[in-house]
């Protein structure tokens, strides 16, 4: 199983508003804690922008707890959570959590390039990807010090998993493409547009999924696999 969320934007708690009941890490945590017994063979991943933009260190560190209490196993890294001054020494302490696959600030990579876990006898690779266009709005001092790789590079070595995972920090219509001409992808949780899809889009060989912002829900995706690690089907589900 494959639990998934995007744009947090800082979200602890919920409002517990009529409109918006649900959301924040503190019911994530919980969600995850009933979850726990029902599928043995999870990983929990997070498309980026889990720091709010502007954040101070006195708000950024409660949530970096609170992540780390639900349990992520990887984390992109996001444009609002680049531009937190504190980002980088929080990330070398996070040992592989945070990936930056095609991404580099003052000619350093804000995360680790990509990462396996194992999962059952299933091997999956996680990648990241940050679009540009996510940056547009911010000022030439900060975006001057960027650096992006083409996808084309990323995945220049291939697969090298049963399963690859792309987590895009980009907009649907660019995730389509992505998928469109990168046939190896298999799912891509996407993000930054805060977009819910109550049910995978399919394009070229890839599910994409995502599931909103603020935590008000949660994307998981059951996948089933054969004796040849072959995917046989899958189910999907947004909670609440």
């Amino acid at each position: 199983a494959v639990y998934f969320t995007g744009s947090a934007n800082g979200y602890l708690e919920s409002c517990n508003c009529f409109k918006h009941p649900y959301g924040g890490f503190i019911k994530l945590v919980s969600y995850l804690k009933q979850q726990a017994g029902k599928y043995p063979n999870r990983i929990l991943l997070d498309s980026g922008d889990f720091l709010p933009y502007g954040v101070t260190a006195a708000q950024a560190e409660p949530v970096f707890k609170a992540m780390a209490l639900a349990g992520y196993d990887a984390v992109a890294v996001g444009d609002q959570d680049l531009a937190y001054k504190g980002f980088l020494g929080e990330a070398k302490k996070k040992n592989g959590t945070f990936l930056a696959s095609n991404l580099s600030f003052n000619g350093e990579m804000p995360g680790f390039p990509d990462k396996t876990v194992t999962v059952g006898n299933l091997k999956i690779r996680i990648l990241s990807f940050a679009d540009p266009e996510t940056f547009f709005l911010y000022p030439e001092e900060f975006t001057a010090r960027l650096a992006f790789k083409d996808l084309k590079e990323v995945l220049k070595d291939g697969k090298n998993a049963d399963y690859l995972i792309l987590l895009s920090h980009a907009a649907l219509d660019a995730n389509k493409k992505i998928a469109a001409e990168f046939g190896q992808i298999d799912l891509i949780i996407a993000g930054h547009s805060q977009e819910l899809l109550k049910r995978p889009v399919k394009a070229g060989s890839a599910l994409i999924e995502q599931s909103g912002g603020n935590i008000q829900n949660v994307g998981r995706i059951v996948l089933r696999f054969d004796t040849e690690r072959k995917l046989l089907d899958y189910s999907h589900d947004v909670f609440p």
